[in-house]
């Protein structure tokens, strides 16, 4: 099974500038998705995902199959749609 990870273009600096990704997954929790994306193109796609606390960064909100993602621990399914964006602000 696939899950397929679009990236906004802060994040393409890591994966020579692809948006989307395709990662062999079976399931299993956001972290561990994260990992698996810093392990194959490296810890600063970590470092941008997560704050200097471990959590999620609020810059980058996560979606999966439509549904925003906040918890680490939360259930990815194989097949997922996962989408990480950036966080437009400004005044």
């Amino acid at each position: 099974m696939a899950a397929i990870v679009r990236l906004p273009f802060p994040l393409t600096e890591f994966t020579g500038n692809q948006r989307s990704v395709t990662l062999d997954w079976e399931g299993g929790s956001l972290a561990q998705m994260i990992e698996i994306l810093a392990l194959r193109w490296g810890e600063g796609m970590r470092d941008k995902l997560l704050d200097e606390s471990g959590k999620l960064d609020i810059l980058y909100p996560i979606f999966v199959n439509g549904i925003r993602v906040t918890d680490l621990e939360a259930e990815i399914g194989k097949d997922a749609d996962v989408y990480i964006l950036v966080a437009i602000s400004g005044g």
